[in-house]
């Protein structure tokens, strides 16, 4: 597990990048790393 956010840094620095799961068919970007795509994607 990662060290806790210190004071004066933001999760935004320390992200890598992210993936939300949906239901839906299309995938597209929430924000700057983040990517939302189908849950039907983890087997294809």
């Amino acid at each position: 597990m990662p060290p806790p956010v210190v004071a004066g840094e933001t999760l935004q620095e320390r992200l890598a990048g992210g993936v939300v799961l949906h239901t839906d068919r299309d995938t597209f970007e929430l924000g700057d790393r983040i990517l939302a795509a189908p849950i039907s994607t983890l087997w294809a």
